[in-house]
């Protein structure tokens, strides 16, 4: 998988490339330097790349996105981005990969739709059976900053337990939980926004690369060994 990388203002502001992500939006350098994010975003994702710019110019905290990036000659070509916040914290650097070959180019869109269902898998799974009998608290966890992360929201202990509907101490828990089991990374009184670990997002995505293939079987995917 190919990666490239970009530096910018907190307001999106390109002021460097390297020739691979001249590469990926398929533009040259003069063209790049000094243009907003949104000249080369697909509109239908302006809105999520403004969303994690603030979130990131509120926070400092680094973020991962998905996005797509439209190029010259109208294609499209999905990308995943890392971004972080210089130490001077005007700057923005972001790490972007993507995937060469046209037939994984809608791999992260497929994932964000796998995710999605499998969100649905478990939220009608938790009205069927009720609490109770819903075990996999973890993989409503693990999955809920997943999709934060990739839609560029915000993931804290009070958005997660909103989103799983568990209470926020047992939320707490089972985060403290995952950050010894090296899958998220908080501080210690998960006062700060919460983030998957890059084995924790590796292991997601081959969990949800999993369902995607095979989504008829298994009931509870992230919760198994990966």
């Amino acid at each position: 998988m190919p990666s490239a990388h970009c530096v910018s203002t907190t307001s999106g502001v390109i002021l460097d490339v390297d020739r691979a992500f001249c590469s990926l939006v398929q533009r040259d350098e003069r063209t790049l330097i000094g243009a907003s994010y949104k000249t080369i975003t697909l509109p239908d994702d302006i809105a999520k790349s403004t969303a994690m710019l603030r979130s990131m110019t509120a926070s400092g905290t680094p973020s991962r996105l998905r996005k797509r990036y439209r190029r010259p000659d109208g294609t499209i070509v999905h990308a995943g981005l890392l971004v972080t916040m210089a130490p001077d914290k005007n700057r923005l650097l972001a790490t972007v990969t993507w995937e060469r070959r046209p037939a994984d180019d809608e791999s992260p869109f497929r994932l964000w739709r796998a995710a999605l269902r499998l969100q649905r898998l478990y939220e009608a799974r938790r009205q069927e059976f009720g609490e109770e009998l819903f075990g996999d608290h973890v993989g409503v966890i693990l999955l809920e900053v997943y999709l934060a992360e990739a839609e560029g929201r915000i993931a804290t202990l009070a958005t997660v337990s909103n989103a799983v509907g568990l209470s926020g101490p047992m939320v707490g828990r089972w985060i403290r939980v995952l950050c010894q089991y090296g899958l998220l990374h908080a501080d210690r009184d998960l006062a700060d926004v919460i983030h998957l670990s890059h084995a924790g997002l590796t292991k997601i995505e081959r969990t949800l690369r999993a369902f995607d293939d095979e989504p008829a079987i298994g009931l509870s995917p992230l919760s198994r060994e990966s």
